[in-house]
């Protein structure tokens, strides 16, 4: 019955993400099935004004966690982004909240989000390393 529960109220939120990014929602996914989402939006949602509700809260990270390359790298993030994301990720899921991790549709961007989610699931004590890495 639990179960039954939990997949109600993920299929809940997905919705509710989805009505608020609207047609610019690309992919979502939920690793780890934590209240911590990663949204690949294309550029037309990126440039609508999305906020927060009272259950989910936005983060978008490309602007503010920028990666110095060194010639034509990309990435990824060093561990002070990683930190930064990671202090602001962690408040919000202590406030209940569900995070939406958003990033555009560009390859690269999307490799850095996911490095990103992957980490702060392995950073944090919630998550074994195996569980984290599993397909």
């Amino acid at each position: 019955m639990l179960g039954q529960q939990h997949k109600e109220r993920r299929k809940h939120v997905q919705e509710e993400i989805a009505s608020l990014l609207g047609p610019g929602l690309v992919h979502l996914s939920q690793p780890l099935g934590t209240n911590h989402y990663l949204a690949t939006v294309d550029v037309s949602a990126l440039d609508k004004d999305l906020k927060d509700t009272n259950t989910i809260s936005i983060v978008y990270v490309e602007k503010s966690l920028v990666y110095e390359g060194f010639d034509a790298d990309f990435g990824p993030l060093n561990l002070a982004c990683l930190y930064k994301f990671s202090n602001r990720v962690k408040k919000l899921l202590d406030r209940k909240k569900v995070v939406v991790h958003l990033t555009s549709n560009d390859a690269r961007m999307r490799v850095n989000a996911a490095f990103l989610s992957g980490s702060f699931a392995v950073s944090i004590p919630l998550f074994a390393i195996k569980l984290s890495i599993k397909p």
